[in-house]
C-alpha cells in the first residue's frame, strides 16, 4: 500500500469520503424518462376537414383544370380573304376584247361616230357587259381627246336576250329622251347597233322601252319600230 494512502487510512480520510459518496448515490432521486410528446400533424383526415377547406380545394382544382385546358387549345386563327369572300367575288371572271362605238366632236364641229377598245369583264353574258360599259360613257382621258356619247343620262340596260341573230335590247324610260333632237337620236341609236353587231352572232338589234315596242324616238321620229342593222343609217 502506498505511503500516502496509508497516512489517509490513518486519519480516516478515506473512510470518511467514501461515506459520503455512498449517501450522496442513495439520496440522488433517480429521473424517469418521458415519453416522447407525439405533436399532432397539421393534415387533416377527410372526417377532420372543413367546408372552408372543402371550398379552398374544389377553388384549386378548378384553376388547374382551366389552366391545363387552355394551354391544349389551338389558337384560333382568322380566315384568309379568300376564305371570307362572298362565292360570288370568287367567281373567276372573263375578259373580252370589245370594241365600242362613241360620238366625236369634230374641230370643225360635225360629230361622227369613232370606235374605241375596251376591255370588258363579264361572266355568262358578254354583250350585256359590252351594251352596259358602252352606257357607262367615256373614260376622262377619251373625254379630254372629244369623245362623247349621246346615250342620255340615266339610261339602263334591263334586260337582253337573242332571238336568232337579233339582239333585242330592253332599256329604261330615260332611253327616249335625247336633248340634241333628230341628230342625237340618230347617233345614240347608231352607237348601240355598231357595238351590239361587233358579235359575229348579232346582225340587227330590235329595241325596246320598259318591254314595250315603239314605233319612233322623239317628236322628230326616228324609227324604232323593227330591227335595226348598219344597213339602216
Amino acid at each position: 500500500m502506498p505511503v500516502i494512502e496509508k497516512v489517509l487510512r490513518s486519519t480516516g480520510f478515506i473512510e470518511a469520503v467514501s461515506d459520503t459518496f455512498s449517501e450522496d448515490q442513495e439520496n440522488t432521486p433517480v429521473v424517469k424518462q418521458e415519453p416522447l410528446e407525439h405533436k399532432p400533424s397539421n393534415k387533416k383526415s377527410p372526417e377532420e376537414k372543413t367546408d372552408t377547406d372543402n371550398k379552398k380545394e374544389s377553388e384549386t382544382q378548378k384553376t388547374t383544370e382551366k389552366n391545363t385546358t387552355t394551354s391544349d387549345e389551338k389558337p384560333k386563327t382568322t380566315p384568309s380573304s379568300q376564305e371570307t369572300k362572298p362565292k360570288e367575288e370568287q367567281q373567276n371572271y372573263k375578259i373580252r376584247r370589245s370594241k365600242l362605238y362613241f360620238s366625236k366632236v369634230e374641230p370643225e364641229g360635225n360629230i361622227r361616230l369613232t370606235s374605241i377598245i375596251r376591255r370588258v369583264k363579264f361572266q355568262d353574258a358578254p354583250l350585256t357587259s359590252t351594251v352596259e360599259a358602252l352606257i357607262e360613257g367615256p373614260t376622262d382621258d377619251e373625254l379630254n381627246k372629244n369623245i362623247i356619247s349621246l346615250i342620255p343620262d340615266n339610261t339602263k340596260l334591263k334586260s337582253a336576250w337573242m332571238n336568232d341573230n337579233t339582239a333585242v335590247l330592253n332599256f329604261n324610260e330615260a332611253f327616249k329622251f335625247n336633248s340634241l333632237g333628230l341628230e342625237g337620236y340618230q347617233l345614240q341609236i347608231q352607237q348601240i347597233v355598231y357595238t351590239a353587231t361587233e358579235f359575229s352572232t348579232v346582225k340587227q338589234v330590235q329595241f325596246l322601252i320598259e318591254e314595250e315596242k315603239h314605233e319612233y324616238l322623239g317628236a322628230e321620229g326616228m324609227y324604232i319600230g323593227k330591227p335595226l342593222s348598219r344597213n339602216s343609217f
